[in-house]
């Protein structure tokens, strides 16, 4: 898992990589044995404790960025040095390679971006499109003409122009294509519902309302809807004796979740559209082997728009105030068995 974070931040130099830590542990590199040192094991430290890791995302990596980025700049610097012996055949071949390459990959991916549009329809085509083009046009020209550039032996123009180009796409990138692709819509389609809830709902008051696994600051932050998990974080840790299980916690969740929604008292979980439906198709089985029932549960509101992975929904022990929806799009996993009828 942890390789995709590595490649992504250490673009567009990603394959440079392998080579640049093969010069780490070359001794005639050019660098201080010490420093040489120094950076491997920094980053391969890091690396393999965020790879061993049981809890991470993407942005725990970022501690283990500046040494890989470090030997990336050594390598970059004999790899772009007007000093490094020619080499015409393999500087054709790369050239080729990107100027076939690059478009190719890139307009592969606009196939991709289709097929990321109907499942992200909150976007209008005529915006996505236009942003997607820009972008990797100025990309496209950039990396062909640094190449074309190496390829005639201007070494410098060559990394000047791979540099400048990769600013101007990463700027274009943040402030056309990523509020597209990283759009808050659904978190702000939930938070406002909960919002509303809370405004125009009576019996608010009387709720007690809980996150289901990860707290999402989003929805807090767009409602202004405060609300603790399941288990606080240190009393799950003490409950496991200081040992992190996943299925441990998810066990030790659900336990806690059925034992609320049988109370009297009114209760709310908030949770993502996938823990949800877990904990509808796994809970049912796990108490009837020990003889209990599942208690009763209600769906009250779920994400309006969006894909699936990104939908959270609210449920819990009582009905809503207006007709029970359902889960929309319905889920495989709480069908029945053919054959079977619904309870």
């Amino acid at each position: 898992y942890y390789l995709m974070p590595l490649a992504l931040y250490c673009m567009p130099f990603t394959l440079s990589l392998p080579a640049a830590i093969a010069r780490g542990f070359r001794r005639d590199s050019g660098m201080n044995p010490d420093g040489r040192i120094f950076l491997l094991v920094w980053a391969i430290s890091h690396f393999v404790f965020f790879t061993a890791s049981a809890g991470k995302e993407m942005r725990y990596f970022l501690p283990a960025i500046p040494p890989f980025l470090i030997l990336l700049g050594i390598e970059l610097s004999h790899f772009f040095c007007p000093r490094r012996a020619a080499n015409p055949r393999r500087d054709r071949a790369g050239f080729l390679a990107v100027a076939i390459g690059v478009p190719g990959v890139l307009g592969g991916a606009f196939f991709g971006l289709i097929k990321w549009h109907k499942a992200n329809p909150y976007h209008d085509w005529s915006q996505v499109w236009p942003s997607y083009v820009i972008c990797t046009s100025v990309l496209t020209i950039a990396l062909i003409s640094s190449a074309w550039l190496y390829l005639r032996r201007r070494e410098h123009a060559s990394f000047g122009m791979l540099i400048g180009g990769m600013w101007v796409f990463w700027l274009l990138m943040w402030s056309m294509m990523m509020p597209i692709m990283a759009s808050e819509r659904p978190a702000r389609d939930f938070a406002e519902q909960l919002s509303n809830l809370r405004a125009t709902w009576p019996g608010w008051k009387d709720s007690r309302i809980f996150q289901v696994g990860s707290q999402d600051s989003r929805i807090t932050w767009y409602s202004d809807v405060r609300f603790p998990r399941v288990i606080d974080q240190l009393r799950l840790l003490e409950m496991q004796g200081g040992k992190r299980s996943r299925a441990r916690e998810i066990q030790l969740i659900g336990e806690e979740m059925v034992r609320r929604l049988a109370m009297d008292e009114p209760v709310l979980f908030v949770a993502t559209r996938a823990d949800y439906v877990t904990f509808l198709a796994e809970a049912p089985p796990h108490l009837a082997s020990q003889g209990r029932e599942m208690p009763q549960s209600h769906l009250w509101l779920q994400t309006r728009i969006g894909p699936q992975g990104r939908h959270f929904v609210l449920f819990g022990n009582m009905p809503p105030p207006w007709p029970e929806p359902a889960l929309n799009p319905p889920s495989d996993r709480l069908r029945p068995p053919q054959g079977q009828k619904s309870s």
